[in-house]
C-alpha cells in the first residue's frame, strides 16, 4: 500500500519561498534555519510524523535533511550552496534561476533584480 508522504520535490517551492522571504535580511540562509523554516511551512502527513527507527526524529525531518544533503536546490540551479569553514556557516543563497522558477510556479511577483550584488553573511556570523 502506497502511503501519502512528503517527498523531496514537494519541499523545493517552500524552500525557495523561504530563501526569497529572507533575502533582504540575509542572502545566505544557514541550512539549519532553512530546515526549521521548511518544517514550519509544510503540513506534514500522518506518515511524515512517524518516528524513524533508531532515530530521535520523524520521516519529514529525514526528507528535509535529504533536500540539503542531496544538494537538490543547487543541482537544479535554484540556489547556491555556500560553505565557509572560516566562519563556520553553511547555507543557501537564492539564484536568478530560483526566482524564475518561483515566478513560473507562483506568479510574476518575484523580481530577478531583487538580488543584491554582494552576498551578505547572517548577522550572527559577521565580525564585529
Amino acid at each position: 500500500m502506497k502511503r501519502d508522504r512528503t517527498k523531496e520535490a514537494d519541499l523545493i517551492l517552500p524552500a525557495l519561498k523561504i530563501l526569497w522571504d529572507w533575502r533582504e535580511k540575509l542572502d545566505l540562509v544557514p541550512t539549519s534555519m532553512l530546515s526549521q523554516e521548511i518544517r514550519h511551512a509544510v503540513v506534514p502527513t500522518p506518515y511524515d510524523l512517524e518516528p524513524l527507527k533508531n532515530r530521535n526524529d520523524d520521516r519529514l525531518s529525514q526528507v528535509i535533511r535529504n533536500l540539503v544533503s542531496h544538494r537538490t536546490l543547487e543541482k537544479r540551479g535554484f540556489a547556491d550552496y555556500v560553505a565557509s569553514t572560516e566562519l563556520g556557516v553553511k547555507g543557501y543563497a537564492l539564484t536568478k534561476q530560483g526566482i524564475v522558477h518561483l515566478n513560473e510556479c507562483l506568479g510574476e511577483k518575484y523580481k530577478v533584480d531583487a538580488l543584491s550584488a554582494e552576498r551578505q553573511l547572517p548577522l550572527e556570523f559577521k565580525d564585529t
